[in-house]
């Protein structure tokens, strides 16, 4: 779990919440079922008719992703960069047929799959960085779809909100003369789908949109980290070049001492 996004989330709507008992003796004022159906569904509707339904339940998905972990970071990071240089090692010790059997057939990550496929195919190394970033930036661009359905929905739900208060509006003036006692109902149904619909947007959808995004460059990220990796390979660096090609991706405080991985060039990192 990511405890900042999680914190993040708990401290919007407590906020709301202490605000709202600290200065209204009736909270429940605030619940209208007509108003979340209309916000909601509105917004859902207005989702399911302006993209495909695979990319709204992916939306919907990565709202309950938001209290996640990303899936790549500095440690995995470190972990690719370990193998590379391992790999190095035992290209340099063993060969290409030998990579091929001990560490290519055996890797389950479809990233580093790829890119040693690519790299036992005998494929030189400029051909071998261009097919990886290009598959990286077709991922991303894939994997990034749904934060357009959480924009276009952060920018309805406000408007059905608005469509909310014109239909209370309507409910309490028609019913002005006749039965003032649907006047108060009405013009609860009037605000209260607004404050919905600013509160789906900013503290929903929102957020949801920009975590996945965020998420999504990490791990583009790490793909042109991989792609680098096997060109180098692909070039038949010496694994000391590769180690310090790959730390310059990181951040100065992440960089290791791999040095021990000379001793055990006979057993790949996988």
């Amino acid at each position: 779990m990511a405890f900042s996004n999680f914190i993040g989330i708990v401290l919007g709507f407590l906020v709301i919440f202490l605000t709202i008992t600290m200065h209204s003796a009736n909270g429940s004022a605030f619940l209208s079922t007509e108003g979340a159906m209309l916000v909601m569904g509105g917004t859902f509707a207005y989702a399911l008719m302006s993209f495909p339904g695979r990319l709204v339940l992916q939306a919907m998905k990565a709202i309950v992703h938001m209290v996640t972990k990303p899936v790549h970071g500095p440690e995995t990071l470190k972990d690719d960069i370990q193998r590379f240089v391992s790999w190095g090692y035992f290209i340099h010790s063993k060969g290409m047929k030998e990579f091929e059997r001990k560490v290519a057939e055996k890797l389950m990550d479809p990233e580093l799959r790829y890119g040693a496929d690519l790299l036992v195919s005998g494929y030189n190394a400029e051909d071998v960085r261009r097919l990886m970033e290009t598959a990286a930036e077709t991922a991303f661009e894939r994997n990034t779809r749904p934060t357009a359905v959480l924009q276009n929905m952060a920018g309805s739900a406000p408007a059905f909100g608005m469509v909310g208060t014109l239909v209370g509006m309507v409910v309490m003036l028609a019913n002005f003369e006749s039965d003032m006692s649907k006047v108060g109902s009405g013009m609860a149904i009037a605000m209260i789908a607004t404050f919905y619909g600013l509160v789906m947007a900013r503290l929903v959808f929102m957020p949801a949109a920009n975590n996945l995004n965020i998420k999504q460059e990490q791990v583009r990220f790490r793909n042109y980290l991989l792609a680098e990796g096997f060109a180098l390979l692909a070039e038949k660096r010496t694994a000391s070049f590769v180690q310090d090609a790959l730390d310059s991706y990181m951040d100065p405080v992440h960089h290791q001492d791999l040095t021990h991985l000379r001793q055990r060039k006979n057993e790949p990192v996988l």
